[in-house]
């Protein structure tokens, strides 16, 4: 037999102000309106509005309790929630003097109304956790966040664990809590801490420690044709690595057979922005070659071609090859780019999320001034996605030009495939997506789809709308309609504008920032071959 006792499995969270009672009459109420707009503005991006028929809520005076409708996705719900949250106070404390820091906490159990409103277990353990030592000490310990939450080992359990797309395991870190009868473990997650490994990941057995004088000093991904590390070639910060073009040290390829065990050499010695000039400082990102696509005779064809190409073209939102060589013994080949010290866009946004606001604009313009570059020479990238798109503090660098496993396998691509990929990766940025329903979002990261477009209508849902036009041009089934890279760039120049300095949301400028700091190089190091001064 059915009842109807007002109980329901609801998702529910609360939000404290930190120093909220610090504050003068005049502060107070200035954060309770701009609170109640943050609110307003978080659960619009849930698809929900604050209302009482749709999420029950109480304010507090320095917070708020809100209860979630019975019937929503707490598995969608909740990175949507935390992640937008925290862009919309990272936005509203740029616009005022007044900074608000806050403390959440977010649990799943049962809720019933009754004469206060609504009430039940799940009501009181949020605000024990949200008032918890442990989340105040974990805001305290971060003093560049805006944002703190702590989630009950209930939801963790049921959203986060099982791995559902949204925020990875690994972004949480376990606390146990004792605050007045609430007893057990909570689950911190920090708004400026939201990448699940370090920027730069420790060797293991099997990694090179050196390639023809680069110090092989960290792990920095994995890609389709190989691994990726930073190398340092210089013994000190700073100094300069000999030779400034793009043949320095008068080294050459053989086109023939592939690396002759002699390097190419490039790169621009006043360029050293902390983005993708790193020669001067003798940094560099060294690709280490899949052994097995490298044994593609057509491949060892390719490649020194391909390299060549990425040596001489210069394009500052386009990384340059400034070495490549072969292991001693080993054979395996290997090229040297100029070092972008950021994330690729792939991993922003399975770490953070969809970018906000013109974001995804300025990553596109970026990318569409490099490609407009290679187009107007009659090249062609073959090779565009979020993964090949670094995101440095001065703006997006594309990379891989000319040594991507695409590049190697198919040969030369054309300009309006690299189109259709930009519009692609435009819309992975704002949407976390692809397109296409039957082709999943692996895609943008890094795998490359036929160039022909899927039959059927593009899925731009979430796009922005002033992007959406965008995104169509580029997605045209027929190549010779697509926008040239040229007419693209003035299209987004006109939409979004010149990137400003400060272009990245906080929880990327802060990954941007760790980036800067390399870690020291490893052991004594010597020039490369040929290139004592």
């Amino acid at each position: 037999m059915r009842r109807q006792s007002g109980r329901a499995l609801r998702m529910g969270f609360v939000l404290d102000v930190a120093g909220y009672g610090g504050r003068s009459v005049p502060g107070r109420d200035s954060v309770q309106q701009r609170l109640r707009r943050l609110v307003v503005a978080t659960l619009a991006e849930c698809g929900l509005r604050l209302d009482a028929t749709v999420v029950d809520h109480q304010w507090t005076g320095d917070g708020i309790n809100a209860i979630l409708p019975a019937d929503i996705d707490p598995t969608a719900v909740l990175a949507v929630l935390l992640r937008s949250l925290t862009a919309s106070l990272s936005r509203d404390n740029a616009e005022h003097a007044d900074r608000i820091r806050l403390r959440m906490a977010i649990g799943v159990g049962l809720v019933e109304r009754n004469v206060a409103g609504f009430g039940g277990p799940v009501i009181v353990d949020i605000n024990r956790l949200v008032d918890s030592a442990a989340l105040r000490s974990a805001l305290d310990a971060e003093p560049t966040a805006d944002l703190a939450v702590a989630l009950s080992d209930h939801a963790f359990a049921l959203i986060i664990q099982p791995g559902y797309p949204g925020i990875p395991v690994a972004q949480f870190t376990r606390a146990d809590v004792a605050a007045k009868e609430f007893s057990g473990p909570a689950w911190i997650w920090v708004s400026t801490r939201q990448w699940s490994e370090p920027a730069y990941l420790p060797l293991g057995p099997g990694d090179p420690r050196e390639a023809d004088g680069w110090r092989i000093v960290a792990r920095l991904g994995e890609g389709q044709a190989g691994t990726v590390y930073l190398a340092n070639v210089a013994g000190a910060a700073g100094a300069a690595v000999p030779g400034a073009s793009p043949f320095g040290g008068g080294r050459a390829i053989d086109g023939g057979s592939g690396f002759a065990g002699e390097s190419i050499f490039g790169g621009d010695a006043d360029d050293d922005d902390g983005d993708s000039g790193a020669v001067n400082s003798g940094w560099a990102a060294v690709k280490m070659f899949d052994q097995q696509l490298t044994a593609d005779p057509d491949v060892r064809r390719r490649l020194p071609v391909g390299v060549l190409a990425a040596s001489v073209v210069r394009h500052p939102h386009l990384t340059s090859v400034i070495d490549c060589g072969a292991l001693a013994g080993r054979g395996q080949r290997w090229v040297a780019s100029t070092l972008v010290r950021g994330p690729s866009l792939a991993a922003v946004v399975t770490e953070t999320g969809p970018l906000p606001a013109e974001t995804p604009g300025w990553i596109a313009l970026g990318v569409a001034g490099a490609l407009a570059m290679l187009h107007e020479t009659g090249l062609a990238h073959h090779a565009v996605c979020p993964r090949n798109v670094l995101l440095g503090g001065h703006g997006p660098v594309l990379t891989d030009f000319g040594t991507s496993r695409a590049a190697l396998v198919a040969g030369p691509g054309a300009a309006a495939d690299d189109v259709l990929m930009l519009g692609v990766t435009a819309l992975y940025a704002a949407t976390g997506r692809s397109p296409w329903a039957d082709i999943p979002a692996p895609l943008a990261p890094g795998i490359r789809v036929t160039v022909s477009v899927p039959p059927g209508e593009s899925d731009l849902d979430g796009c922005p709308p002033w992007l959406a036009p965008i995104v169509l041009a580029c997605l045209a089934a027929d190549p010779a309609k697509r926008p040239t890279a040229e007419r693209l760039h003035a299209w987004l120049l006109a939409e979004v504008g010149h990137q400003p300095r400060s272009w990245l949301p906080g929880p990327v400028a802060a990954r941007v920032t760790e980036c800067q700091a390399l870690p020291p190089p490893r052991g004594r190091l010597r020039w490369p071959r040929g290139r004592e001064s």
